[in-house]
């Protein structure tokens, strides 16, 4: 805890320094398991950085420099535990990373499946592009040809080619009808360069091939007026393409046709994906009102259609597209013998049988969809989001009152249909109509959805931001005041305190949290105080937690909990700043490693600097992206874990305390 402090002076200590100069890093990262070498490695990081950060780096470049002399699993594992040290990678070790790929990775690849072979041939570049110039990034991509998602995923950390070099790879393309360096230039000609002369040439070549996603993207991007309105008058429908990708950017190429008026919102309605309405919401009023009469004919299709229950459970984040974040078999989750990654075995059984139950859950989820689109009900697992709400309320102010009432009147066993529109109506009409929006909660509260959605890192619920950001009225009182005393653990807690301040609610919240601290129930008081170790770093919040530093029992047991939940996010926030503002990418990755053991959900709330500093450093997203969204999840696991920072006892301990309802 005191190397995580800003404020505490770390001492050196030579025997502890001399035990880290004799790590072996031959040992770390070589299994699917942390091994005692990787946990004391971990554990000791950040006090070793804080103490002698010129060893830090000399230890994590050692480990690089290991890593690329390994084989097989070993290998595998050492090149995603660098995602983390990316900031060590020197230029000349990311051409070393390129050419190592490109010689000797087939050979390393012979006995894996064709994914496994995707996915480290994708670290090796992950690991040196934001190392690489631009002209040196695109001969890397196409030397072996990437795996075509590649280049989406990587897009903050591509850097402009240099006009000629671009232009001869876009002609040479053009020339051997070379279907890999399409791709390649294509993803790369989406940066905001100038568009080379062959540019209108090329977009033509691709959309009239095999890899017309990629002249889609580029119409998108780089297209004129003439081109955008010739495909969107052409006969090109999502309806006819297999290929999700293509329906998807293809149904946005028609909705920039609406949007530059070249043609009318009505006449593409029925040739874009479900998943795309909301960009047509977006688009303008003609958009809107073609979109509110698309949902229309939607709530009476699942007013009358009878969609069986899917046999796993389907989480999504509430982002354009609506892709699922997690697939469940519900039968695995409640078995506790069963593992994502099976316990023993080699890399090539371990990983077949991650791929194979990866590809049952995938298979049932196909089949779910094709049972909504049968029935034309696919906005009940695509459904729009509050900001597409936001552009249909605006130009139709009484559409979301008219879309209440129907929903209102749906069967219960047609409401899984229907749910997630029918909360994010009540999102929109609370304030103005709290009686029907309570109602529209009521209504839906027992229904268990065909999906459920997640809004942000934090990952809470719509109802939360139901709740949390309607109005001030006795009744949303009242059921704020029973969510927060109904949490059986630390991390539904942890959801409540997000909510409240992600809606605007952070006043409300610390009077409801008065309540529970005047309150002389010791249980109350310690739910109070975990809240308060939940907010934001506001020195209101600090002030109240420090009032109970003398109590004891369960309220002195929340309040070190709480302490600590807190001073980890005003730590998170001390050493983002030094990490985006770092002059070396040497030092901030010495800040990165203090920043990453305090970090949680809570940062998408005050992590704005988080793009420029990616501006600097471009190893600031991607893989950290990803490490930052595996300790959220690690910490998740603890947290509903716990009650008030110890084991939470079983729920039937709290009814009999009177805790739950």
């Amino acid at each position: 805890m005191e190397a995580l402090d800003p404020d505490c002076q770390i001492p050196r200590i030579k025997a502890f320094e001399d035990q880290q100069t004799l790590i072996d890093v031959k040992s770390l990262y070589k299994t699917f398991h942390t091994g005692d070498d990787d946990h004391f490695r971990e554990r000791d990081l950040p006090k070793l950085v804080r103490m002698r950060p010129d060893l830090a780096i000399a230890k994590g470049r050692e480990l690089i420099e290991n890593v690329l002399t390994r084989s097989g699993l070993a290998l595998r594992q050492g090149l995603i535990a660098l995602r983390d040290a990316s900031l060590l990678i020197t230029p000349e070790v990311a051409a070393s990373l390129v050419r190592f790929r490109r010689d000797r990775f087939p050979d390393l690849s012979i006995d894996m499946e064709d994914s496994e072979r995707k996915f480290q041939s994708w670290l090796f570049l992950m690991l040196a592009f934001p190392h690489l110039c631009g002209d040196d990034q695109l001969l890397a991509l196409m030397d072996p040809a990437v795996d075509t998602s590649f280049p989406i995923q990587m897009m903050p950390s591509f850097k402009p080619p240099t006009p000629g070099h671009l232009e001869r790879v876009l002609d040479e393309a053009l020339s051997k009808k070379s279907r890999e360096q399409c791709l390649v230039a294509g993803f790369l000609a989406q940066i905001n360069i100038q568009p080379p002369r062959s540019m209108a040439k090329f977009i033509e070549h691709l959309l009239a091939g095999d890899d017309r996603l990629f002249g889609i993207l580029l119409l998108i991007k780089h297209g004129d007026l003439d081109r955008i309105s010739t495909f969107s008058r052409s006969a090109w429908s999502a309806k006819n393409e297999i290929h999700d990708a293509i329906a998807f950017f293809g149904s946005l190429a028609l909705i920039e046709a609406v949007r530059k008026q070249l043609i009318a919102a009505d006449d593409i309605a029925t040739r874009i994906t479900v998943e795309s309405w909301g960009y047509l919401a977006q688009s303008g009023a003609d958009g809107a009102r073609t979109v509110i009469r698309l949902v229309g004919e939607f709530i009476q299709r699942a007013s009358e259609s009878d969609v069986a229950r899917p046999v796993i459970d389907i989480e999504l984040q509430a982002r354009p597209g609506y892709w699922p974040r997690r697939l469940h078999d519900v039968s695995r989750r409640k078995s506790k013998d069963n593992e994502d990654i099976i316990s023993s075995g080699d890399l090539a059984d371990e990983l077949i049988n991650h791929r194979r139950r990866s590809d049952e859950d995938r298979n049932e989820f196909l089949c779910i969809m094709d049972g909504l689109v049968q029935k034309d009900v696919e906005l009940a697992i695509r459904p729009l989001l509050p900001q597409d709400m936001d552009a249909i309320a605006n130009a139709s102010p009484k559409t979301m009152d008219a879309w209440a009432t129907s929903l209102l009147d749906i069967s219960r066993e047609r409401k899984p249909l229907t749910y997630t529109l029918a909360i994010f109506v009540a999102i929109q009409i609370a304030g103005d109509d709290d009686e029907k929006a309570m109602a529209l909660l009521d209504s839906y509260r027992t229904t268990e959805p065909i999906a459920s959605v997640v809004i942000g890192w934090p990952e809470y619920s719509p109802i939360a931001k139901l709740v949390w950001g309607a109005g001030a009225g006795g009744a949303w009182r009242e059921l704020r005041r029973q969510r927060l005393r109904l949490a059986k653990n630390d991390h539904e807690l942890f959801l409540e305190a997000v909510a409240a301040e992600a809606e605007g609610a952070s006043a409300v919240l610390l009077e409801l949290v008065d309540e529970l601290l005047s309150d002389m129930h010791p249980s109350h008081q310690a739910r109070g105080l975990m809240l308060l170790g939940f907010m934001d770093t506001a020195g209101s919040s600090k002030s109240r937690i420090d009032a109970w530093s003398e109590s004891h029992g369960l309220p002195g047991q929340a309040h070190r909990a709480a302490l600590r939940a807190w001073q980890r996010n005003k730590w998170a926030h001390h050493w983002f700043t030094k990490m985006v503002s770092a002059d070396t990418d040497e030092e901030a990755w010495c800040h990165q490693v203090l920043f990453l053991e305090c970090v949680d959900a809570r940062i998408e709330h005050w992590g704005h600097g988080f793009a420029g500093g990616a501006s600097k450093h471009h190893r600031l997203t991607g893989g950290l992206e990803n490490t930052i969204k595996n300790r959220i999840s690690q910490q998740k696991e603890r947290r509903m874990s716990n009650l008030f920072g110890s084991p939470a006892p079983r729920d039937e301990f709290l009814r009999r305390r009177g805790e739950l309802a």
